[in-house]
Formats: C-alpha cells, structure tokens, sequence
C-alpha cells in the first residue's frame, strides 16, 4: 500500500514533530482574545499552504500564521479536499480557540501531534498527540467540532513590508521587555517609532508616563511625524491596549529562529513577524482606531 492510499480516506492529514511549538502559538492566539467574545480561529488548508487566521476587530489586531510548503516541510501533509469536478479545492475550518488550547495544554518539547479530518466526518478535527514517538497511535485520540460560523473573518496571505525591518529583537528578550511594559498598572501602551527603532511606553492613569523599551539600533531620533486635526506635525502613534502587550510577552516558546523583527511606518499598523517552530511564519498587524487594519491588504 502506497503512503497515498493509505491516506485516502482522510480530507487532510497533518503530523507536527514541534507539538509544544504549536501548543504555545495557541496559548497566545488565546492570550490575545481574552477580553473580547470572539473565539474563533480559522484554518485554511490547501494542497501547497496551510494558513490560520485570527482577525480581533475590537483590539484592531490580526494574527495569521502560515506554513507555505506544508509537503516539505511537515513530516506527512496529506490533502484530499476535491470538488464535484474531481480538482483540489481550498478546505475551510473554523474551530474554537479554547477547545484547541484544552486539547493540546498537556504537550512537552518532546511531544508531537497528529491532526485529521475524514471524509467521512467532515464535522469533526482529530487530534491525537504522540507523547512517545512520532508514527506510533496514541490511544488518547481527541476531537473539535468544526463550526460553520460565517463571522470568523478571513484575509488573504497579508501583504509584509518590504523594507528592512525597524528592529530585530532576540524573542526571549522582546517578550521579557512586554512584560516588563505591563508589569506596572497601566491603561495603554503608546507604540512610536523610526527606521531603525521602536518603542513601547507604558501609560497610566491620568496620562503619566511609565516604563518605556526601546528596540532596534536607534542611530537617529527622527520619529515618523504625522499631523493632528489642526495640521501641526506630532510624532506617529500605535495606542495598544495592555493585554495585547501581555499576549506578546507569552511567545517566547513559539519559534526556532528565536528573533522577533518589528516593521513600523507612519499611518501603518506595527508589523511583528517570528517563526513558528521550524515550520512556518507568524504575522501581527496592531493597529488602532485611526488605523484601520483593511490597509494592510492593499
């Protein structure tokens, strides 16, 4: 029996050997919607790219990892998603994030995973983790009931800046600045920045200026300028809420490259791209209200 036959009956079959990886993008996917009602994710499968998206209309945020040779570079990638015409079409699974983060909480570095979808059940994502060698079934097979939810909104592959990045930051260091931001009760995180450099500066109650982290090489002063409702020229400016900034400081365990790059231009959201393992790439636009995130398509 050939690998693709044995395969058939599934619409998509997918092993991970980085299981803890994937358990801790979940766990800031999670971080990053806990004060709003919104708790879907949105997977996007198709025979050469995997592609999960979050979009948080309330905080002006989307997250969107993808994996863009899943053939070559997941252990087994198998897809059987076909029309009535017999060709290869997109498959759509939205899930709650929840039920996602329950399902894969117990995972160590050591621990891989498989996740399925039959032809058969279509209703349902399996997921079952190896906790002792990738190949070998595990008994604890566990399964999400995918929603037919049309609210869990979708982009396209998202559009990167393609100049060099403000700031290239380790991750652990980027994540322990974070949290350093909010350690300290604060009502938003204001976000400026230049070409070579970006800051978060914590602001409390009553406008008080707090900790502020710098990254990037910062060879000059010169922010990016926009102007206010009278015209005069004011420094460009993200405001970011606090738990979007604590969502980021819970990444440090999602990456092999280990570095973090921070892209920012004036009337343009905050880019941040990382790893996902060694698999894919991980995508953040932050906007706020004057920025609206559906320019980040264009």
């Amino acid at each position: 029996m050939t690998s693709e036959s044995k395969y058939s009956d599934y619409l998509i079959y997918i092993e991970f050997i980085e299981g803890y990886s994937v358990r801790n993008l979940f766990d800031y996917l999670r971080q990053t919607h806990k004060q709003t009602n919104n708790n879907l994710t949105r997977f996007v499968f198709s025979k050469n790219q995997i592609r999960l998206t979050e979009f948080n209309r309330s905080d002006n945020l989307v997250n969107q990892m993808i994996i863009a040779n899943p053939q070559q570079d997941l252990p087994r990638y198998f897809y059987n998603s076909e029309n009535d015409s017999g060709e290869k079409k997109c498959l759509f699974v939205t899930v709650e994030i929840n039920e996602l983060k329950t399902h894969f909480r117990n995972m160590t570095k050591k621990d891989g995973v498989k996740l399925w979808i039959l032809k058969s059940d279509p209703e349902m994502l399996h997921i079952v983790p190896n906790t002792r060698n990738l190949g070998t079934q595990d008994s604890q097979d566990k399964w999400i009931k995918i929603l037919r939810d049309q609210d869990a909104e979708d982009f396209d592959d998202l559009t990167l800046p393609t100049e060099e990045p403000s700031a290239t930051k380790l991750l652990a260091n980027f994540c322990k600045d974070c949290s350093s931001n909010v350690g300290i009760r604060c009502k938003e995180i204001l976000c400026y920045g230049g070409t070579d450099f970006v800051e978060f500066q914590s602001l409390r109650d009553g406008d008080v200026s707090g900790l502020t982290n710098r990254f990037g090489e910062r060879n000059s002063n010169e922010y990016h300028m926009t102007k206010d409702v009278d015209g005069n020229e004011i420094k460009f400016v993200i405001r970011i809420k606090p738990h979007i900034i604590k969502a980021l400081s819970k990444m440090t365990n999602i990456t092999g490259s280990n570095q973090v790059r921070l892209y920012m231009k004036s009337e343009s959201p905050l880019c941040i791209t990382t790893s996902v393992g060694n698999y894919g790439r991980l995508t953040i636009f932050i906007g706020d209200k004057n920025i609206p995130l559906s320019d980040t398509n264009e």
